[in-house]
């Protein structure tokens, strides 16, 4: 494909309303799901956890199967990536209202309609998100103006992903704190991030219109060229520098997700404070902002892995004094708490980098260049995150049957319960990612000579 050489600043704020739109909707379906089936739908936590997992299980399927097909598949109406979302966008906005307008029934009702919504949904996301996602790497392959497209990205993810934290609870309050209040709250809220999605995904499609190759991503007339689905599994599964990054990213995900599903019963029962969210969002602004703002001198001196390991283990140290602290003292849990943002934000722009990294490392190794499934690994690693996460701290729950969702407060061993997932979990999470994040710098070191490498078999299939 052609490379853009410098793409407009408007191309890069379309595209990064991808990111807003992802992370305004998917908090509400990470963060405030488990709270959403316990309080709002009055399951157990042992069955919430059981259903976010069995959900994301077909997700993970669903993302593996549709990274292949968009690898396989071409088209010459605007680029096979935008042809996807164009298609799923409007079901996959109705499918989120579904996941949390169920109707009255048993609770074994309320579960396989949880269960259905979820699986329909991440199905139907998985060809939205996934195509917008592989749409950095195809917009440019240029690698300055990759890191600056997905700085933006990031830098708008992050945003919705706080206005979304800030917004969310304080909204659903205001309908009662009783089953019928959250469940009412909940469903109205995602009409309205279902509106939104849909207009910021809209803006990316028409913003990066004419960037993507309209032609197929094999070189058309030679379509025995195009590897099979097996082929391109075997491509991603051979592929040690994009596992690396998944499995950074992965574990990176289970930590945080423990403690973003943990939040809202923190900041109730520990902190006795939901405004929290307000101010916990404006300083996750200052803390992951700073780190967008300097990725890039430390992706200069270090690399993207490096950069993911440095940023990691000041996570890490981040929530080792938190947990050190109790939180007890408000400035100290500030700082703290933007030092772990900080550390995050630079793992966060880093990782999907690495991913693009090892694009080349696949190529070079077995002649595959398959964009789509990496990008479906990365996504993968994402849903595995998030779906463990969740139903992870719905199980902690579950060992705990002092804890009482109708009671203003708890007993000990349950605040305890909600301080180790709030501090010492994503801790270890973020340590487990600079092992990762180490380890891949040594491949990282190669990719100049592997890029001279594949250069040379170009040229060579051209003569």
């Amino acid at each position: 494909m052609d490379t853009v050489k410098k793409l407009p600043f408007l191309t890069k704020i379309s595209y990064g309303c991808v990111g807003a739109a992802n992370m305004l909707t998917s908090v509400i379906t990470s963060t405030y799901l488990v709270f959403f089936y316990t309080n709002g739908l009055g399951l157990s936590g042992l069955l919430a956890g059981n259903l976010t997992l069995i959900g994301s299980a077909w997700g993970w399927f669903a993302t593996a199967m549709g990274g292949a097909i968009i690898d396989k598949s071409g088209s010459k109406k605007g680029g096979k990536c935008r042809n996807f979302i164009i298609k799923f966008l409007v079901p996959a906005a109705v499918l989120l209202v579904l996941s949390f307008l169920i109707p009255e029934l048993s609770t074994g009702g309320k579960a396989a309609w949880v269960l259905v919504a979820h699986c329909l949904r991440a199905s139907v996301w998985t060809m939205v998100q996934l195509p917008a996602t592989t749409l950095m790497g195809r917009v440019t392959n240029d690698r300055v103006q990759r890191s600056h497209l997905n700085q933006v990205y990031t830098m708008m993810s992050t945003a919705g992903s706080l206005i979304s934290v800030a917004v969310t609870m304080l909204f659903i309050e205001k309908f009662g704190a009783d089953p019928a209040g959250v469940k009412k709250g909940f469903i109205i809220i995602s009409i309205i991030y279902a509106v939104i999605f849909l207009f910021l995904y809209l803006l990316a499609w028409l913003g990066t219109k004419g960037y993507e190759p309209e032609e197929e991503f094999f070189e058309a007339g030679n379509l025995n060229a195009k590897p099979s689905i097996i082929e391109i599994l075997k491509g991603v599964a051979t592929n040690k520098m994009c596992l690396l990054a998944v499995a950074m990213y992965l574990f990176d995900l289970i930590g945080c997700m423990v403690e973003a599903t943990a939040m809202p019963y923190y900041f109730m029962y520990n902190l006795n404070n939901m405004t929290l969210f307000s101010i916990y969002s404006t300083v996750s602004v200052i803390g992951s902002f700073s780190a967008y703002f300097v990725v890039g001198f430390f992706v200069k001196r270090f690399g993207n892995s490096g950069t993911c390991a440095i940023g990691s283990a000041i996570a890490a140290a981040g929530y080792v004094a938190r947990f050190i602290l109790k939180d007890a003292y408000f400035p100290a849990y500030i700082a703290c708490l933007v030092v772990v943002l900080f550390g995050a934000g630079l793992l966060a722009c880093s990782s999907i980098q690495c991913v693009f990294d090892s694009k080349v490392y696949g190529e070079w190794k077995l002649g595959v260049n398959a964009e789509g499934i990496l990008m479906a690994a990365y996504s993968l690693g994402n849903t595995v995150g998030l779906a463990l996460g969740r139903s992870a701290a719905g199980y902690l729950m579950e060992l705990i049957p002092e804890f009482d969702q109708t009671a203003m407060e708890q007993p000990q061993n349950v605040l305890n319960l909600f301080l180790y997932e709030s501090t010492l979990i994503p801790c270890a999470g973020f340590i487990l990612a600079v092992v990762c994040a180490v380890i891949l710098t040594r491949f990282e070191k190669q990719l100049p000579k592997w890029q001279e490498e594949l250069e040379v078999r170009k040229e060579a299939q051209k003569a």
